[in-house]
């Protein structure tokens, strides 16, 4: 894998193996149709944020607008959800129809991408914990199947992907990858 490289302390990399092996934990049982590609996914936003998406103030807006407008609001629905890194997944559907919490979900989203993060160390030290975890039989798919994704995957130059199309009509993802510290910042916004 190629990128940013610095070489990690001992710490470091244990720190990212525990945190990921929690964070996936976490979403394999609330998620149990996750795919290796949603998996990766998710550790990809853990290491790098939202980092390779930053548009304007004004733009974020305009997409979380239009986004919300497919939406039907639920205020029961999980509104931040940490994916390690210090990130977190901040949901659309408990905000449906609330400007201000837009408004502070759009800011906090673009203040999260300007501020670069993650290296292609760190995101192999999390895929270890994956693999891990899928030859342990601790994952909702076996290690073939994500050693088959992965191969491929790392052809490509290890990119940001979208979920899968199961996970999709499944579980309907609407939500923003922002920095755990902005999301509970603007957290009164949001409830």
């Amino acid at each position: 894998m190629k990128g940013r490289r610095r070489d990690l302390t001992e710490n470091e990399i244990g720190q990212r193996l525990r945190e990921s092996r929690a964070v996936l934990s976490a979403h394999f049982n609330s998620y149990p149709l996750m795919t290796p590609q949603d998996a990766v996914k998710l550790l990809y936003q853990s290491e790098f944020g939202c980092g390779h998406f930053a548009p304007s103030p004004e733009r974020a807006r305009q997409m979380l607008e239009r986004e919300c407008e497919g939406l039907e609001g639920d205020e029961n629905h999980i509104r931040i959800e940490p994916i390690g890194g210090g990130f977190s997944r901040v949901h659309l559907e408990p905000l449906v129809g609330n400007r201000p919490a837009l408004d502070a979900l759009a800011d906090a989203f673009v203040r999260s991408a300007e501020q670069p993060c993650g290296s292609m160390e760190g995101f192999g030290i999390r895929l270890d914990a994956l693999k891990s975890m899928a030859q342990s039989a601790e994952a909702p798919f076996s290690a073939q199947e994500l050693e088959e994704f992965l191969a491929v995957y790392e052809k490509l130059g290890c990119p940001a992907v979208h979920h899968s199309e199961a996970y999709r009509k499944s579980y309907h993802p609407a939500y923003r990858v922002v920095k755990t510290e902005l999301a509970e910042e603007k957290a009164h916004p949001f409830e």
